[in-house]
């Protein structure tokens, strides 16, 4: 994802999503800011969008979708595109949704439901619970992040 607001090193502190927004409170260059965005997951639109506010300035802050349509992107560029701003790839415990490290491994996705990937396939392309639906990507796009999932 890129973020045009804001050149340098941004640390996410503290992210919350309720429905279609998600609240986030971030550092930058020692300061803290929040910001209050909209999550859109249509084909070749906005991921994330809505106003921030930071001590020297305010605005609206755009994070558009990394996206290369002549080269098929890996899995793990697909899941840090599409996923990563809601699942940590390296460690189980919450972002906005569940961590994801070790998702095969386990017998039970943390929905609750059998770990396969006809299972994680589902909740990518649905969503479900809080999770919106990733109907944008194509199947083998979802196949690349199921097999990157299967990695961690």
């Amino acid at each position: 994802m890129a973020g045009e607001q804001f050149e340098g090193s941004l640390v996410i502190e503290e992210m919350a999503q309720s429905g279609d927004r998600v609240s986030l409170a971030f550092g930058f260059e020692g300061q803290k800011g929040t910001a209050e965005l909209q999550l859109n997951c249509q084909d070749k639109a906005e991921l994330l969008k809505g106003p921030f506010r930071y001590p020297d300035r305010t605005g609206d802050w755009v994070f558009t979708k990394l996206k290369n349509a002549k080269t098929a992107l890996s899995g793990q560029k697909l899941f840090e595109t599409n996923c990563s701003i809601c699942h940590f790839h390296d460690r189980q415990d919450p972002k906005v949704g569940p961590g994801l490290a070790g998702l095969f491994k386990n017998t039970k996705l943390p929905s609750g439901r059998p770990a396969t990937a006809e299972k994680v396939q589902d909740q990518i392309v649905n969503g479900g619970d809080k999770m919106p639906p990733f109907k944008h990507l194509k199947d083998d796009e979802v196949q690349a992040i199921i097999d990157y999932l299967k990695g961690l």
